[in-house]
């Protein structure tokens, strides 16, 4: 009965210790295993079966503000400020990357995203003045650059848009 009891301890920190690792969420730092395991009052037995875990998990945690600092020091490097022209020579540039890039009103990149995810990284991204975008133009993308007050739009060619909103310029490959 005693073995019973001390599996289902296990069980229990084991599930407790995942639960707690799982709703810390990826801005909260883990919690700090070490100093709340004395306030469980474990006995021998029960310790030696909950420090693995707790061991592992300090290394996960670890691990994981390791790489969450390593992501949060990753920034797209300066770009310096482009005309008209070297925006198609961005575009080039971007060559089968299926990457867009997004700029200010001073021509500067400001963000590059996967195209995939163009129409909610415009929602997403204020002051954005000019798109070089490795793919077709939509009217979809113009109507909500248009509306996000995109000036500019560069792309590899022109889909099927009816309406070229007026405030915005298009710019192809082809012209």
């Amino acid at each position: 009965m005693r073995r019973n009891c001390d599996a289902m301890f296990a069980l229990r920190c084991s599930i407790i210790l995942a639960f707690l690792l799982a709703v810390s969420g990826c801005s909260v730092k883990l919690i700090d295993i070490g100093r709340s395991t004395p306030r469980l009052n474990l006995s021998e037995e029960q310790s030696k079966v909950v420090q693995p875990k707790m061991m592992a998990i300090k290394e996960i945690a670890g691990k994981y503000e390791l790489e969450k600092e390593e992501l949060e020091e990753e920034t797209i490097e300066p770009s310096k400020p482009l005309d008209k022209k070297e925006l198609m020579g961005e575009l080039e540039a971007l060559g089968n990357t299926l990457l867009a890039r997004f700029y200010n009103s001073n021509l500067e990149r400001i963000s590059e995203v996967p195209v995939r995810d163009v129409i909610k990284s415009l929602g997403d991204t204020k002051d954005v003045h000019a798109i070089v975008f490795d793919g077709i133009i939509t009217q979809r993308l113009a109507d909500l650059a248009s509306k996000q007050g995109v000036k500019i739009l560069v792309g590899l060619k022109i889909g099927n848009v009816n309406k070229v909103p007026e405030n915005i310029e298009i710019i192809t490959k082809g012209k």
